[in-house]
């Protein structure tokens, strides 16, 4: 059958794709334009598996059935997964079977006395051959519903598919994408938008570097083809045995001393790209560039390779290296070279770097190229330059996504290439972005366009969050970007994909579970209708779901059901539930094999007796005190229209044996606690945090404001062994205020850790707005003694305030008053007023005893301050006691302790393993269990939670109010004028 081609277009293969709740590949078994035309040879292609039958009509559309049953072998299949479709011009439609003992069959046709000779769908859907043509039958029936008209059909087109659904799927994806036409618009429009505001910068040049064959000249053709709409064909890519292009000249991209050549369809040996040639992105074709740049250069190599060095790649982000310039390996670039620029401008330097590599190869990269790239990494990152990962040829190495990109987060496979992409260069995960270039297409496709326009709208945002430490103002706008939409499109938009439920309700609804578990919304009547087929189809044919009947009187009633609605089978865990102000109820269900009943004679779905609802429209809904199926829920009985009716999947969350979950919430946000409260470990965050709580904690941080013009700054020092997280948790604050997440050149992996000055990051309240009163600081990872690190001299150094700003450290070389720039009187402001120990949940076991050792020392030493530090008063000369630096721990990495915590971090205190992690942190630095805080840090993400937001943010208040408590004591209002502004109760 490979030389076979199906009728079904890639749209309509597409739509019945998605009929299916997981991803699916279809294989042609059987179709009527080469096999014969009659029920036995159809049968006989029938091998085990499930099936697709479509029958395509004169008409256009195409009608069908799909069952999980091989027809060859008796004639009446039960099958509770069955259904029948139809896809016309303008939708596709599903019915899925409601009696499943009738599901299928194969009969006689009428008037013929053949047993099987006709391949039945319940009533709806007969075919059968009359004179080597298959004829069909369709109409209305009760089996699945469908309401189709009663016709007969001659000489219809029939095929027979087997579906087979692909493994190595995520039933949730790992990030989320909307995969729709407007967001591939909306990211177009922000590019296109954008405007560098800084005058010193007129373009945003994003440099390309990855071995050879790994698509950097490429992806460059891509994103072109993504702005114009169709595919791209420039003369910068192919295979060749030597250079394919050997110099290229003007801003324009003339060709010149260009020799080319024989072609080889083998594997690429060298580099296509061997001149540092800059490509811009316009908005359309002959249309005005974009703000971004691509600049392609020689491809990077082992060491001893005659690919781009080191050295070379260095001069070209630092601006030295002109454009066009020809690379040579053998002469490495000096001031000597021609056009060399030895003061480039901001203009002339790359603003972002791009590694680029190949999925196919990420995991067989020899160990000589990984080093040459890690080596690369850093020295980029000293330079202050922001770095991105590009995955490319993930259509390669993962069916799924060959099928459709929109799956590259739903695979396993590409997850676990992503990974590995980002630790081969020494990068956190949210870094890596995938994406498919155009190299076999001829038409560009929306979701592969989405992928695209990501990265490049990431690159943007990740110059602007660099620079933004360096020059004061705006860097960049995106005017014509709404970024706040029409609020009537905004409460639609949030109506349609937000519960009605309130937080207190959910917690409620959620208890009455024996295990904690989350409520994914499917369904909502006002904006898909009120008919059982529409409710029935969004639940995707699986079980565990709850319906949700929002009363207007204000009561919420509604059943919870474990298995298929479309099963006839028994629900031994099915229960009805009401929740009032007064707390919820549960009724369990009594007689489990009448749990959910659809009666066609009188069109109704009912729940026993106490809840009965109207099939063609649900807000006909009638309640019953007395039933013999449910327990009784003592309702009053009347007829009801509800104001919304909500369907929800129930995803379990605890899969896995290891997980422990308290019964009683330790401790909670809003304070720490010093006990166990009384509170269900189920949802201990709910009862405890209202909806607004991200808003209140980020109001509070906001409005932190110290008064006195000596502190205007709170300087918060984060100080922990190497990949604790420090760098991360800088990253991570930002991302909060600016509501996604920020890519700075500040983190990543190396032994001994990233991070070797003292650097400063004010937190914003949001982009390009006023700093808050809080600045981290960044220092070298403590040593312990063993390993490089920051020494315990050093580290008061920077707690008193001596050490300038920018100041690298030197393990062999301990700061001293003959350092540059070293402050002998610091001023209040310079010297730092809160200490972070910043601790990875997943290592606080298993740090070694002597790191242990530095870090009690440190504890200790800064806690003896008191005695020798002072602070220098510019109003009055005096010198007044300092009561020493508080000191909290923040734990990090609590993700990947406890699987509970990775499903949803609000589980964070309702976990025993959590728990003794806090617990041995706390007792590593010998400091009280109430001064740990654990927090995640955005490292995978490309998006902030509400979550993961309150942790960060609850966090960093703890961090103000410590530094409040301590300054009340020291500078009290009626004899100076420090004074802290409260935070708001």
């Amino acid at each position: 059958m490979a030389s076979v081609v199906s009728s079904l277009n890639d749209e309509r293969e597409k739509r019945l794709r998605d009929f299916f709740s997981k991803p699916v590949r279809l294989h042609l078994l059987y179709t009527s334009s080469v096999h014969r035309a009659d029920v036995p040879t159809l049968l006989s292609k029938f091998d085990g598996g499930a099936y697709i039958l479509a029958l395509f009509l004169p008409s256009g559309s195409v009608r069908g059935g799909y069952t999980t049953k091989s027809l060859n072998y008796r004639n009446e299949y039960a099958d509770e997964h069955a259904f029948v479709f139809e896809i016309n011009e303008d939708a596709a439609r599903r019915f899925r079977v409601l009696d499943a003992a009738k599901a299928v069959a194969i009969g006689s046709a009428p008037g013929i006395s053949a047993s099987r000779d006709t391949v039945q769908f319940g009533s709806c859907l007969h075919i059968h051959s009359e004179k080597l043509r298959w004829c069909a039958n369709f109409g209305a029936d009760a089996t699945y519903g469908t309401g189709w008209c009663e016709e007969k059909q001659l000489a219809v087109h029939v095929e027979l598919h087997r579906v087979q659904e692909l493994e190595d799927v995520l039933a949730i994806p790992w990030r989320e994408v909307d995969w729709t036409e407007k967001t591939r618009d909306d990211l177009r429009k922000q590019l296109v938008s954008c405007e560098l505001k800084l005058e010193s910068l007129s373009r945003v040049k994003a440099l390309l570097l990855g071995p050879v064959g790994s698509g950097k000249s490429s992806l460059v053709n891509s994103i072109r083809s993504t702005m114009y709409g169709r595919t791209v064909h420039l003369p910068i890519i192919g295979s060749a045995e030597t250079a394919f292009t050997q110099k290229v000249m003007g801003a324009f991209g003339v060709l010149a001393d260009t020799r080319h050549a024989p072609v080889r369809r083998t594997d690429v040996s060298q580099s296509v790209s061997v001149a540092l040639t800059s490509y811009d992105i316009r908005a359309k074709k002959r249309g005005r560039p974009t703000a971004l740049s691509l600049c392609d250069a020689m491809g990077v190599g082992e060491e001893g390779s005659k690919d781009l060095t080191l050295s070379d790649a260095l001069a070209v982000v630092r601006g030295h290296v002109p454009e066009g310039y020809k690379f040579q390996s053998e002469a490495p670039i000096t001031d000597a070279t021609s056009g060399y620029r030895a003061e480039p401008s901001l203009n002339d330097r790359v603003h972002c770097v791009l590694f680029v590599l190949d999925a196919s190869k990420v995991e067989s990269y020899p160990d000589s190229l990984c080093s040459a790239l890690r080596e690369l990494r850093t020295a980029v990152s000293d330079l202050g330059v922001p770095q991105l990962i590009l995955l490319t040829h993930v259509d390669q190495v993962c069916p799924i996504a060959k099928e459709d990109v929109k799956y590259v987060y739903s695979s396993r496979s590409l997850q676990e290439k992503m990974q590995n992409a980002a630790e081969l260069v020494g990068l956190p995960l949210s870094f890596v972005f995938p994406v498919k270039n155009y190299i076999s297409q001829l038409s560009v496709e929306c979701n592969a366009d989405i992928l695209l326009l990501s990265v490049v709208n990431s690159v943007l945002q990740a110059v602007d969050d660099a620079l933004e430490d360096h020059f004061p103002g705006p860097i960049m706008e995106f005017p014509s970007e709404d970024p706040v939409p029409h609020i009537e499109e905004q409460d639609r938009q949030l109506s349609r994909n937000m519960s009605q439920l309130d937080r207190r309700s959910e917690a409620q609804l959620l208890n009455l579970f024996p295990k904690p578990v989350k409520l994914g919304l499917l369904y909502k009547g006002r904006f898909h209708g009120y008919e059982y087929n529409t409710l029935l189809n969004k639940l995707g044919g699986e079980g565990k779901c709850v319906i949700i009947i929002y009363l207007a009187s204000g009561p919420v009633r509604g059943v919870y059901l474990s298995e298929a609605l479309s099963a006839l089978t028994s629900d031994n865990d099915a229960f009805l539930f009401d929740v009032s102000e007064n707390g919820a109820t549960k009724y369990p269900v009594l007689e489990p094999s009448k749990a959910s009943v659809v009666s066609y004679e009188a069109n109704l779905w009912q729940f026993g007796d106490s809840i009965k609802m109207t099939r063609y429209d649900l807000r006909h809904v009638s309640f019953c005190a007395r039933d013999c199926v449910y327990t009784s829920t003592g309702w009053p009985t009347k007829n009801s229209q509800p104001c919304e009716i909500e369907l929800h999947r129930v995803h379990g969350k605890f899969r896995i044996v290891c997980v422990c979950i308290l019964d009683t919430c330790y401790p909670t946000i809003g304070g720490i606690c010093h006990g166990l409260q009384d509170t269900r470990g189920d949802d201990p965050f709910v009862s405890v945090l209202p909806d607004s709580a991200r808003d209140d904690l980020m109001r509070d941080v906001v409005s932190f404001q110290a008064l006195d013009k000596d502190l205007p700054r709170i300087r918060v020092l984060l100080l922990g062994p190497a990949g604790a997280g420090k760098s991360s948790f800088v990253v991570s604050a930002r991302s909060i205020m600016y509501n996604r997440v920020v890519h700075l050149p500040i983190i990543g992996k190396a032994a001994g850790g990233f991070t070797k000055r003292l650097m400063s990051y004010e937190i914003r309240a949001e982009k390009g707005g006023c700093p808050t009163a809080l600045s981290l600081c960044d220092a070298m990872s403590v040593g312990d003694g063993c390993s490089v690190g920051l020494c315990l001299s050093d580290a008061l150094a920077v707690v008193k305030g001596h050490v300038p700003e920018g100041y690298k450290f030197q393990s062999e070389a301990p700061i001293s008053d003959k350092v540059k720039g070293y402050r002998a009187a610091p001023s209040l402001k310079e010297q730092v007023h809160c200490i972070l120990f910043v601790l990875s949940a997943s290592e606080v076991g298993s740090y070694p005893d002597s790191l242990g050792s530095a870090l009690r020392e440190l504890h200790c030493e800064v806690s003896d301050l008191c005695e020798h530090l002072h602070v220098y008063r510019e109003k009055r000369d005096v010198m007044l006691p300092y009561s020493g630096v508080p000191q909290l721990i923040l734990l990090t990495h609590i993700d990947e302790v406890c699987h509970a915590v990775h499903e949803d971090v609000k589980y964070v205190y309702s976990s025993r393993t959590l728990q003794d992690t806090i617990e041995k942190a706390a007792e590593l630095v010998q400091m009280p269990v109430s001064s740990v805080m654990p927090v995640k840090n955005y490292t995978s993400e490309h998006s902030v939670t509400c979550n993961v937001d309150i942790l960060l943010l609850d966090a960093i208040r703890h961090v103000l109010n410590a530094v409040d408590d301590m300054l009340e004591d020291q500078f009290p209002a009626a004899n100076e004028t420090f004074k802290v502004e409260p935070l708001k109760p």
